[in-house]
């Protein structure tokens, strides 16, 4: 690895909420400092663009999600690979995204679309660091990874936990997993803010844990450090950095990072709102969307369970009415979603008989 981008994007295992996760894969990675392998001694600097994020770091109480899909499902991790429906459209930098994917990590990270070689366009970076199951030694999971989509539809957050994680470092050095973090990254939908959250830790031996580091990597950033926004110096008070910059510790249970996007509301090709009646609803079999107000260019609708999981997708939509076939779903509650041109057009539920 030679660059942050290959630390943010091909080290970012991003958490994504996808139908399909892949098999974990142990592999031991070889010794020597994070940032070793990520420039090979190579230094990094680029101009800190404004205008994409605001960064503001708070204090609350930790909670560890609970009735969460898990991501790993019971099998030791140390590079997962793989993808999560993000349950809504969201917003990272001007990118769009359904869905968010982990690939070939170090830690904790999530990304855009991902290439066979792992790189991403951008990476949300909750805490990367080189992490693993704290299970490894006696071989049953000790760390779950998992996810959860909570709220209403135009306001839901959709939540990933990295739960008792140990450190690569520690196992590799002293053939021990003491150590270990929690922590969370949030999605908003509508304002597209990210907020990262910090539970319960032990660095007993933080050299050795971060790999010659200080701390881990945190922050948001494109995948040629032209506009990233890492954070350095104290944990307890970070600031914004434009170069490979890590934290200077751990940062303490209950620290709420929040990354705010300032170009969520600033589009000017928004699409016109409009207005969506769905008859019949509840509905057994077919219901019909009409929209009675306004127009629409190659929308979307999309149908979501109320894990978040997409069900049904009807693309290219360009006609006031039409139909949707419901007969292969169960009976419940489902939340529908219509997009024009990427971007929030009308939201509402749906149930099934």
């Amino acid at each position: 690895m030679n660059t942050l981008k290959k630390l943010v994007f091909a080290l970012f295992a991003m958490t994504m909420i996808t139908t399909v996760f892949g098999q974990p894969v142990m592999q031991k990675k070889s010794k020597g400092s994070l940032r070793d392998k990520i420039i090979h001694g190579t230094s990094i600097q680029k101009s800190l663009a404004s205008g994409d994020y605001s960064f503001s770091g708070t204090t609350g109480t930790y909670a560890d999600l609970t009735d969460a899909i898990s991501i790993n499902n019971g099998q030791l991790w140390d590079d997962p690979e793989g993808s999560v429906p993000i349950g809504f459209t969201f917003k990272l930098y001007g990118l769009m995204l359904d869905t968010v994917y982990f690939g070939m990590g170090l830690g904790g990270l999530v990304s855009s679309v991902i290439d066979s070689n792992f790189v991403a366009d951008y990476a949300i970076i909750p805490f990367e660091a080189d992490l693993i199951d704290r299970g490894e030694l006696t071989g049953i999971s000790q760390s779950p990874i998992s996810y959860k989509l909570e709220g209403y539809a135009g306001s839901r957050i959709l939540k990933i936990e990295w739960k008792n994680a140990g450190f690569v470092g520690e196992i590799g050095e002293l053939g021990t997993l003491d150590d270990y973090v929690n922590f969370q990254v949030w999605l908003f939908e509508g304002t597209n803010d990210i907020e990262m959250h910090y539970g319960s830790n032990k660095v007993s031996n933080p050299a050795i844990s971060y790999e010659g580091e200080t701390g881990a990597f945190v922050g948001v950033s494109d995948k040629d450090l032209v506009n990233s926004y890492l954070l350095s110096g104290s944990p307890d008070n970070p600031e914004l950095s434009d170069t490979l910059a890590n934290l200077d510790g751990t940062p303490a249970d209950g620290t709420i990072y929040r990354f705010s996007n300032l170009t969520a509301g600033n589009d000017n090709d928004q699409p016109e709102k409009v207005q969506v009646k769905i008859f019949p609803n509840p509905v057994q079999q077919v219901t019909t969307v009409q929209i009675s107000h306004g127009s629409l260019n190659h929308a979307e609708f999309l149908l979501h369970d109320t894990f978040g999981r997409i069900v049904k997708t009807i693309p290219n939509i360009q006609t006031n009415e039409f139909s949707v076939d419901c007969t292969d779903l169960a009976r419940g509650l489902y939340l529908y979603q219509l997009t024009d041109r990427g971007k929030y057009t009308a939201t509402g539920k749906l149930v099934v008989e």
